[in-house]
C-alpha cells in the first residue's frame, strides 16, 4: 500500500467550471467556479487563485480569494488574502491585513 501524497495543481491559466471531488492535496493558482468536496484533503489557494463555490476540506490555506461557503477543520486566511464566505471551522487564523467578510461558526470536534 502506497503512502504517496496525491497532489493536484491548477496553474494560473486554468479556469475550471464544475464540481470537484478529490482525496489528495489541491494547490490552486487558477480559478474554480464550482464546489470542492475533499473532506480528508488540504486545499491551498495561492495569491492568483480564486474559488467561487462551496468547499469541504480538512484544511484550507488561503493566500488568494474564496467566495461562497467553506467547511473545514482548519482555516488560515493569510495577509492580503480575501474571504467573502460563510465559514464553519474548528480552528481559524486570520492574519493582520487579510480581508474577512462573512459569518464564522466555530464547531468543536
Amino acid at each position: 500500500m502506497s503512502n504517496d501524497v496525491k497532489l493536484t495543481f491548477f496553474e494560473d491559466d486554468i479556469t475550471f467550471k464544475g464540481d470537484i471531488k478529490l482525496s489528495g492535496e489541491l494547490v490552486l493558482n487558477g480559478k474554480i467556479d464550482g464546489n470542492i468536496i475533499a473532506p480528508q484533503s488540504k486545499i491551498t489557494v495561492n495569491k492568483s487563485g480564486q474559488i467561487n463555490g462551496k468547499i469541504e476540506a480538512k484544511s484550507v490555506e488561503n493566500f488568494g480569494k474564496i467566495y461562497g461557503e467553506l467547511k473545514s477543520d482548519e482555516y488560515i486566511v493569510h495577509n492580503e488574502a480575501e474571504n467573502d464566505a460563510s465559514v464553519t471551522v474548528n480552528k481559524i487564523l486570520v492574519e493582520y491585513g487579510a480581508f474577512f467578510n462573512g459569518n464564522c461558526k466555530m464547531e468543536r470536534k
